[in-house]
């Protein structure tokens, strides 16, 4: 990670070994667990019970999200992914507008440079 110089990573959990980069956790995967797991409506009430409590423990969450990802297309080992892919077919738009609209006038959105900086200071 250092010799690539880094400033920060994005990871599920520190090296366990010496580093200088900086790695930021992620404290939940919204559409690669919570909705792959659960499905969209159960997966977003368990995800945004969880972030609440994430918030409540420590002010702070990261959510790994991927807007480009799809629940339907990504599942399966078939070339049938890449021409979902490109039709934009199974986008996941409705959760991911529900937590946008649920949640911007709550928090702060930080990219993850803006949150390595924050936590720099610290």
């Amino acid at each position: 990670m250092d010799s690539l110089g880094l400033n920060n990573m994005e990871g599920y959990g520190k090296p366990e070994f010496e580093a200088k980069t900086f790695v930021l956790l992620t404290h939940l995967g919204f559409d690669i667990y919570y909705v792959r797991r659960f499905g969209e409506d159960e997966g977003y009430r368990k995800f945004k019970g969880d972030l609440m409590q994430q918030f409540s423990r420590n002010g702070v969450a990261t959510v790994l999200v991927h807007l480009e990802w799809f629940v339907r297309s990504i599942q399966g080992k078939s070339l049938l992914k890449i021409p979902l892919t490109l039709l934009r077919k199974g986008l996941m738009n409705k959760v991911y507008d529900k937590f946008i609209c649920d949640i911007k006038d709550k928090v702060d959105f930080k990219k993850y440079i803006e949150i390595y900086y924050y936590f720099k200071k610290c």
